[in-house]
């Protein structure tokens, strides 16, 4: 199974907006990479590829 991965978007205070391909689910459990730091998130919410 191959990851789904999208780009940050926006970032508002705890909540990251981030685009992506693929299929995603709500509530489903997400990390967020950025160089060396690894940041567990969950998908709050979907809309036309934006979570």
């Amino acid at each position: 199974m191959k990851p789904n991965t999208g780009k940050i978007t926006g970032v508002s205070g705890n909540m990251v907006t981030v685009s992506f391909d693929g299929n995603i689910m709500q509530n489903e459990v997400a990390y967020i990479i950025e160089g060396n730091e690894r940041l567990k998130a969950e998908v709050v919410r979907i809309g036309d590829g934006i979570a």
